[in-house]
């Protein structure tokens, strides 16, 4: 557990307890100081020592020829751009370019939602209307969104069953029972279709 002997007092084995295998419970006293581990952990080990504080022009010049060599420029540009290139490309990973669902009337809606200040229940009655408006607004951008996905996936063969089974469209069955198969029959189903 350590190679420091005076860590550890009073070490025994525990024999009552059974573990089934040939391992022992372990008993024992820890003295550990607290403050003196606190203190190592705090320290910082980047201070310069006695001797470059002594004659301080020639750490300088020691320091400004470790950083020559490495032909960056400052150390805050060589920073920045590590920086930069690290989170462009774990974001790229991460951050795909998001579809707009929603229309510019409905943005500009939302936007004037946000400037409102209600201090009268004039202006409450207008959030409300405004309110109306955007959620009417939602639904109806996310129907044509849904639609031309839905297009686009037919055309590049995608598949309809999928997307009759995510997005609950009607039964996917004519009349007579018989399933829709083909992209022929699919598409002038969506269109009549309550959801669009």
């Amino acid at each position: 557990m350590t190679t420091k002997r005076h860590i550890f007092n009073d070490v025994f084995v525990i024999n009552k307890v059974k573990t089934g295998s040939d391992h022992r419970m372990v008993r024992g006293t820890l003295n550990i100081n607290v403050k003196l581990e606190r203190v190592r952990l705090v320290k910082s080990t980047l201070r310069p020592t006695r001797a470059h504080i002594q004659n301080p022009e020639s750490f300088q010049l020691e320091l400004q020829n470790r950083f020559d060599c490495l032909d960056c420029g400052s150390v805050n540009d060589l920073n920045n751009r590590l920086v930069v290139e690290t989170v462009h490309t774990v974001g790229s990973k991460f951050f795909t370019h998001r579809t707009k669902k929603f229309s510019a009337h409905t943005l500009g809606l939302m936007e004037k939602r946000q400037e409102m200040r209600l201090q009268s229940s004039k202006d409450a009655s207008e959030y409300r209307r405004i309110n109306r408006q955007i959620s009417k607004s939602q639904t109806n951008d996310l129907r044509h969104f849904n639609r031309e996905k839905i297009k686009l996936a037919i055309e590049r063969n995608k598949g309809s069953k999928v997307f009759a089974r995510d997005l609950s469209i009607d039964c996917p069955n004519l009349m007579s029972g018989v399933y829709i198969m083909n992209k022929l029959t699919f598409r002038p189903r969506i269109a009549r279709s309550k959801l669009f």
